[in-house]
């Protein structure tokens, strides 16, 4: 077998003329892959793959080139090079075709005759094993065992007779053109396929009555699958692959009917015949001594066969009829369940089979999620009853049944969808009936009234009617937006859409969700099924996080100012955004430097996210491109303070912020013109933009830098003794180095010591496992992290996360079920572009999700550390094998990653649990959360009992403090070590995050080597981690109005006491306008 890469002749010729006078071009005519695929079919697919996977790898790099020379060109502009170019000479100019010229070595008939010859064989092996059962043991106890041996051996032989005069005669109608056979040749190859019939008849008989008929489908379609390989795979691979007692017979079969067939001669005929017998003779002893023994096992009452009425006087028998009796109604609601899990089985795989109603309530039949992704669960069965009852005969063919059903669906899907029928189905809805149960069900919002004012304060939307959302009404807009999604998605590839299907996935979501077993993360609560995803689609903003590189700013054909507009575009839209310092290694090695700006005219800022992020690469480019120019800024479009913002939640701050951004963008660049761009002017632009979109109302915004670990100039960035002016905006990020396996962390440590920055990232771990120990080279481009550190990211990409809480499961089931759905959600998410093309690209190879666990020290104070190391690591396993499945049903790759744990922000106080991986201040808890003073949510707080004081720091705000209790038996963080909290992360980055933990290590500083244990634990623990921060404890009460503040039991129960937290529902009813998104958290202490 063998492969060639063909540059064809021409294509440099096409593609001038298409990049200059834009004609028509096909660019998969440019290479094609010639590739010769016969008998080694599987070993030759796994080297084409590797081949088209590395052409398709060049597609973008080759495009970018094209560009580059085509700017390169004398006069030449992007726009002059746009308009004369055909679009797709542009955006792909190489592609390729594979051609497979392999010799095909049978026709097709020949296949054809193979494929008749196994079915019949194997089919009709069953058909006398399964009519001799109904018939042989009413005999059990009225005849001898030998008169039924020996009519068993002569029906078995009657029916192979007929079976392989039937084969025989079609072979000779098909046999080769040089094959001249005789009266001998025809009764030889009669013989051959009546002994290969009649032992596996036997041997199905054997199966029968050695294991349970729910395993008797397997075998089934393993023998199928075996008898019908050795047919039709040449002798190279049978040599090697079939070569066991089992398939030894059907090997020689099938080898020496293709011999006859094609040549006419096989030397090893009479080898074959006597394998043959000898094969059918040691089955028929097995089976004879099953027969005998469960024959004196019902003769000695010992076996209640379902239709052997049992002797007079015996009650055991008599009472296990009774039992037997009373179970009829049992057994015929069991074939309704293995009808519905088998109906369900199928429609998870893109199948219908009928329209029976699946809404996940209480009467749902367990494991009706998992079975929705094809994992249905089988019918429980009493290990004492029948082996071979009616009831479970019959349930193999209701079986075989309803599998016919579910292969005829699939045939119908996948005509409809090569002959591109349109789906005409009406848009996404959940069923009416359905969401009337939830309606006044009481929201189990946790925290004693925390959670629901956060839901309140921060994700309920502004209903159509005019009043605010409630609990239920979020789920729904929630799901049906991401159904909805799905929906579009399936349309626009020309996929199929099964409704029924999607119904009964979206009501397993909402319940999940409804209940709090998981939750899409605070933006997608707030935005997912709301006018900005649904109308304008910024799809963007479902999206938790992101990281851009700056080391390739300064690329041809590029704006230097791209990785600091990406930022402040990201940021307005809520997502926390890593970046690393790279820019300023490249500007020194390319020798570019800062310039001052030319003249230009005035530039009137647009009142819009897209003005905004204008303005600054306008003013940035102007500094860091030769010749670029910037005026003045006119904000007089800019929408006055106070004014709300539509869509995004929240009111206007006026253009004050901007004007700020922008001073500050010419003081930070003008102390550098002439130098090159440092890693401290990288940062501050960075951070600089972070303070604007903060202080600009937008309340959303999250940034992390990356250094190198010997850069004195980083680690220095937050010692304000140093460097006095960052005060003003070096809060807006977390700094973190990136870390190198067996490096010496003094000087890290010592300045984390001081104020717990910077943190550590291990990109050699990052790149080179999945989870830790799970080598893998397909993440190998990620470039940094995001802000939290639970996702490693490539330059550009974004991420979806979603959050999931075990401690809330009854069992690892339900546990496994509720992944299915978690993952479905933030999988849509992967489908949804971005308004940046090189975010798009990324996330279309990647399609990361990051499914997380929060509540993790609740699970250990309820079940243990060993419990919860055996449910992530199922867990995992099952999240991989639900990936697999919705990759193939959208047609998009795996996810390259899967699994996380995040810190979580506001979302695990909705559902009371504690904070990803962390553990409490304290059992016993008042936690602050500050509202506007202008919130009609405060009359209703005051109303329902809770303090409410003035902010200490912000006389715009109101602090409201609520009694939070944790649980029984949750350790407090004064209670867990440095190092348990250390273990406890590399735990979860073992069994279960394939990306990373989001870890920040609560250590006390006051502690005589403090020091010295934080770097003992990180020279440990470096080889188990991808990333780790660590903060130095507060004393109780270090500052008014903390987030938290542990109280003791009877404060507790004092502050329980006073409030009612049931007069919160419902309070957002008459509030106005859209809510104010969560502010992101780069810790579990979020900020509200």
């Amino acid at each position: 077998s063998w492969g060639a890469v063909v540059v064809n002749r021409g294509f440099g010729q096409n593609l001038s003329q298409a990049l200059q006078n834009g004609a028509d071009y096909d660019p998969t005519l440019a290479v094609t892959l010639v590739s010769e695929e016969s008998r080694h079919f599987f070993k030759v697919m796994t080297a084409t793959k590797t081949v088209q996977a590395a052409l398709t790898a060049l597609e973008v790099p080759f495009a970018q080139m094209v560009f580059a020379d085509a700017l390169a060109q004398d006069g030449a502009t992007a726009a002059s090079v746009i308009a004369q170019a055909n679009p797709t000479a542009l955006v792909l100019p190489y592609s390729y075709a594979v051609d497979n010229i392999a010799p095909y070595h049978f026709d097709m008939s020949m296949y054809i005759l193979s494929v008749t010859l196994s079915l019949c064989m194997v089919v009709g092996s069953f058909i006398p094993s399964n009519m001799w059962k109904t018939i042989e043991e009413p005999f059990f106890k009225q005849v001898k065992i030998t008169q039924i041996i020996g009519l068993r051996l002569v029906v078995n032989v009657v029916w192979a007779t007929a079976i392989a005069l039937q084969a025989a005669g079609i072979v000779f109608a098909f046999r080769g053109p040089t094959w001249s056979p005789n009266v001998g040749d025809f009764f030889g190859l009669f013989g051959l396929f009546t002994l290969n019939t009649f032992a596996f008849t036997f041997f199905i008989d054997c199966l029968q009555n050695w294991v349970h008929p729910r395993f008797l489908l397997g075998a089934y379609f393993t023998t199928l699958f075996v008898n019908i390989s050795a047919a039709i795979f040449g002798p190279e691979l049978n040599n090697h692959f079939f070569r066991i007692t089992y398939a030894m017979p059907f090997m020689l079969t099938g080898i020496s009917m293709r011999t006859l067939l094609t040549n006419g001669s096989y030397s090893k005929f009479q080898y074959t015949i006597t394998v043959n017998v000898l094969w059918s003779l040691f089955w028929w002893i097995i089976s004879t001594f099953l027969i005998a023994r469960k024959a004196r096992l019902v003769r000695a009452g010992k076996l209640l066969m379902s239709n052997v009425a049992p002797p007079p006087g015996n009650a055991p028998a008599q009472a296990a009829e009774q039992k037997d009796a009373d179970g009829s109604a049992a057994g015929d609601s069991g074939r309704v369940e293995v009808e519905k899990n088998l109906m369900q089985n199928s429609a998870g795989m893109g199948n219908v089979v009928g329209s029976r109603s699946t809404s996940p309530s209480k009467e749902s039949t367990p494991g009706a999620s998992s079975a929705d992704l094809g994992t249905a669960t089988p019918r429980s069965r009493r290990r004492g009853s029948a082996p071979t009852s009616d009831i479970e005969i019959e349930d193999i063919s209701h079986l075989l049944k309803l599998n016919t059903h579910r292969l005829a669906h699939r045939t119908r899907v996948t005509l409809r969808g090569i002959s591109g029928a349109a789906d005409t189905s009406a848009a996404f809805t959940l069923d009416a009936d359905f969401l009337a149960r939830y309606l006044h069900k009481p929201s189990p919002f946790g925290f004693n009234g925390l959670g629901e004012i956060v839901y309140q304060r921060s994700y309920a939307r502004l209903h159509a009617s005019g009043r605010r959302e409630q609990w239920a009404e979020t789920v729904q807009r929630v799901v049906t937006g991401t159904f909805r999604r799905q929906q579009a998605w399936m349309q626009q590839q020309m996929l199929p859409w099964d409704s029924v299907r999607a119904q009964r996935e979206a009501q397993t979501m909402y319940d999940k969700m409804f209940a709090m077993k998981f939750l899409p993360p605070g933006r997608g609560l707030w935005a997912m099924g709301s006018a900005l995803t649904e109308r304008r689609a910024v799809y963007a903003a479902l999206n938790n996080c992101a990281f851009v590189g700056t080391g390739d700013m300064w690329d041809a054909g590029g704006r230097p100012s791209a990785p600091f507009g990406f930022l402040m575009d990201a940021s307005m839209l809520g997502i926390g955004v890593g970046f690393d310092t790279e820019g300023a290694r490249a500007a020194a090695r390319l020798g570019r430097t800062v310039c001052r700006p030319q003249g230009a005219p005035v530039h009137v800022v647009d009142d819009s996210r897209e003005g905004w992020v204008e303005s600054v690469a306008r003013l940035i480019d102007a500094y860091l491109m030769s010749g670029e120019g910037c005026g003045a800024f006119d904000y007089s479009r800019v929408r006055a303070a106070g004014q709300p913002i539509r869509g995004f939640g929240g009111v206007a701050s006026g253009p004050a912020p901007l004007e700020q951004l922008h001073v500050r963008i010419r003081r930070i660049l003008d102390a550098h013109i002439g130098r090159s761009l440092s890693v401290t002017a990288i940062v501050d632009l960075m951070n600089a933009i972070g303070a604007c979109v903060v202080s600009g109302n937008v309340r959303r915004s999250a940034e992390i830098a990356f250094g190198a670990a010997d850069c004195d100039e980083f680690l220095d960035l937050k010692d304000y003794a140093k460097n006095p002016r960052r005060a003003e905006f070096g809060w807006a990020s977390n700094n973190s180095v990136f870390a190198t396996l067996g490096m010496r962390y003094g000087d890290v440590v010592r300045r984390l010591v001081a104020n717990g920055e910077p943190g550590l990232q291990w990109m050699q771990n990052a790149r080179a496992f999945g989870r830790m120990g799970e080598a893998t080279t397909r993440d190998c481009r990620v470039a940094g992290a995001n802000p939290c550190g639970e996702q490693s990211l490539e330059s550009h990409e974004v991420c979806c996360l979603v959050e999931t809480f075990p401690a809330r499961h009854a069992s690892l089931q339900e546990f496994l079920e509720t992944l299915e759905s978690a993952f479905l959600y933030a999988k849509t998410v992967t489908l949804l572009p971005t308004h940046w093309p090189l975010t798009n690209s990324v996330m279309a190879r990647n399609r990361r999700v990051g499914t997380s666990v929060s509540g993790v020290a609740q699970f250990i104070a309820q079940r243990g550390i060993g419990r919860l190391s055996e449910w992530l690591r199922a867990g995992y396993r099952h999240v991989q094998a639900t990936d697999a499945l919705l990759a193939e049903r959208f047609g998009v790759p795996r996810s390259v990653k899967t699994t996380c744990v995040k810190p979580s922000g506001s979302v695990s106080l909705l559902a009371g649990a504690t904070p990803g991986m962390h553990h409490p201040e304290a059992r016993f808890c008042v936690r602050r959360v500050r509202l506007p003073r202008t919130s009609d949510l405060l009359a209703a707080v005051r109303r329902a009992g809770y303090p409410v004081e003035r902010d200490l720091v912000d006389d715009s705000s109101m602090v409201v403090e609520f009694p939070i209790d944790y649980g029984e038996h949750v350790r407090s963080l004064p209670q867990v070590s440095l190092w348990e909290q250390i273990s406890l992360a590399a735990l979860l980055q073992r069994d279960w995050a394939d990306n990373q933990v989001s870890c920040t290590v609560t250590f006390d500083p006051l502690v005589e080597a403090a020091a010295a244990q934080v770097e003992h634990a990180l020279e440990y623990f470096q080889y188990a981690l991808k990333s780790v921060s660590f903060l130095p404890r507060m004393e109780g009460g270090a500052y008014k109005q903390m987030p938290y503040e542990a109280i003791d039991s009877e404060e507790y129960m004092r502050r329980v006491a006073g409030v009612d937290p049931a007069a919160l529902r419902g309070a957002s009813a008459a509030l106005l306008g859209d809510p104010e998104p969560e502010r992101f958290c780069t810790n579990d202490e979020c900020a509200l």
